[in-house]
């Protein structure tokens, strides 16, 4: 494409067969220069001749003017080409067999296309200059307090996008509200860092407690087994809850929840239920709840399971429920 774009800019008409006339029929007259223009040809028509010229006689200043514009491409052996908008753009093209029978209009066609197609693009990079002007005459409105900088202009100079610390912050900003706007979105993330520090601190102090309850009980009723694997080392929380398990639910039928099993409230509890409900409270057990269980809390739906009635804990050494069956 480069050499291309060079033969257009280099060309002249000096290589051209040189006539005298004037072409009535278009308006035009003075010296003109036999040009041999490419026409178009279907794939089946290219097996027979490779390419197919017409020699046109075009007015000199009218084909200087299309190679100054670049409505025309020169090719190395004199061969000319025309250019034709297309979707904003342009293509090279050869004549068609409608431009044949006027291949005159054709050329003039090609640089009129071409002139639009210039203004075009002066248009747009003029209102893009303007725009940029614009946009910078408001930037210039906003005082930008530190650790503040403009990211982008919204619309015509609606508002501007801004980061704040390194932040983006998804709010439209003038010069009016800036000053409002950064005080707010720094005191919210104030509030949101002071919240993740109070989350991790009360994180960090149930897992202390957790851990001293863990082994405060294994010291007064976990087996010789476990005892060994902690004094070993091991953390051994899958033995411990289960044991524990054992023994805050002896004597009853319980099963682990480990998938998080859909469940509902129950509206009219049993007897039997309401007994287990008050067995474990009694214990020490929060949040006891009466529940119809939908689905196997196991894993493996290996077992003949059918929805029940259930008494639901949350034990404090598990991560979730158990299910106990009245």
């Amino acid at each position: 494409m480069e050499n291309e774009k060079s033969i257009v800019a280099g060309a002249t008409t000096d290589n051209l067969p040189v006539s005298a006339g004037a072409d009535a029929a278009h308006g035009v007259s003075g010296e003109t220069r036999r040009v041999s223009f490419a026409v178009e040809i279907s794939a089946e028509e290219r097996l027979i001749e490779p390419r197919r010229n017409i020699d046109v006689d075009v007015p000199i200043a009218l084909l200087e003017e299309a190679i100054e514009i670049g409505a025309i491409k020169v090719m190395h052996d004199g061969v000319v080409l025309l250019t034709e908008t297309r979707s904003m753009s342009f293509v090279w093209r050869g004549l068609s067999r409608a431009d044949i029978l006027d291949p005159f209009a054709a050329l003039k066609k090609a640089i009129a296309a071409k002139k639009a197609e210039i203004a075009r693009d002066a248009r747009e990079r003029q209102q893009y200059e303007e725009r940029k002007a614009r946009e910078k005459a408001y930037k210039d409105k906003f005082v930008l307090p530190d650790g503040v900088c403009i990211d982008s202009v919204i619309g015509d100079c609606e508002g501007v996008r801004i980061y704040v610390d390194g932040a983006y912050v998804d709010t439209i900003v003038t010069p009016e509200t800036i000053t409002q706007v950064v005080e707010t979105f720094r005191a919210e993330q104030a509030r949101r860092e002071a919240e993740r520090e109070r989350t991790k601190r009360e994180a960090e102090e149930l897992a202390e407690r957790l851990e001293k309850e863990k082994m405060e009980w294994i010291a007064g009723h976990g087996s010789d087994r476990l005892k060994a694997l902690i004094a070993a080392g091991y953390n051994g929380n899958k033995l411990y809850r289960q044991e524990r398990d054992a023994f805050a639910l002896k004597g009853l039928e319980y099963v682990v929840d480990t998938r998080d099993a859909a469940d509902e409230i129950r509206d009219s509890p049993s007897e039997d239920a309401l007994i287990v409900e008050k067995q474990l409270k009694n214990a020490g057990f929060d949040d006891v709840k009466i529940v119809w269980l939908k689905e196997n809390p196991r894993h493996t739906d290996i077992d003949d399971f059918e929805p029940r009635e259930a008494v639901r804990v949350f034990p404090s050494w598990r991560n979730g429920a158990v299910y106990i069956f009245p």
